[in-house]
């Protein structure tokens, strides 16, 4: 699981105005204004990549996280990997996190990260191809 607190920002479509992450699990990933965060968050390291910030609460894994950032970057928007693989935006659950080829890739829930696994080279190569069309479509 990556130790990042942040994530790329997202496409600002309707689909993309609720969050890839749901609930809780969005707290703590979410991209967090410094400036209207309570005490807790302040004192957190930050850490910028490829136009998101990223949040950490040691140096160790702000370290981590430096030492090879597209790692920890959750692919196609931190949106679900398989909805992107059938062009569609999804939101995800962070349990289904994988890093498989060093790239971190998300689902919605189980079944679906099981649909991704059973074919995971196909499925990434439509997620890859759909993703930019779906950034277009969805970009402000």
């Amino acid at each position: 699981m990556p130790p990042a607190y942040g994530q790329p920002h997202a496409p600002p479509s309707p689909a993309a105005r609720q969050p890839p992450l749901s609930g809780g699990q969005w707290r703590r990933f979410r991209l967090l204004r410094l400036d209207r965060c309570c005490d807790k968050v302040r004192h957190l390291i930050r850490a910028e990549h490829a136009g998101a910030t990223y949040l950490f609460a040691s140096e160790q894994s702000n370290e981590r996280f430096l030492s090879d950032p597209d790692r920890f970057v959750p692919q196609h928007g931190g949106f679900c990997a398989y909805g992107v693989s059938i062009n569609i935006l999804l939101p995800v659950d962070i349990t289904t996190a994988q890093v498989r080829n060093g790239k971190l890739y998300l689902n919605v829930n189980a079944a679906i990260l099981e649909k991704f696994n059973a074919d995971f080279d196909g499925s990434v190569s439509r997620a890859d191809q759909n993703w930019p069309g779906l950034f277009d479509q969805h970009a402000q």
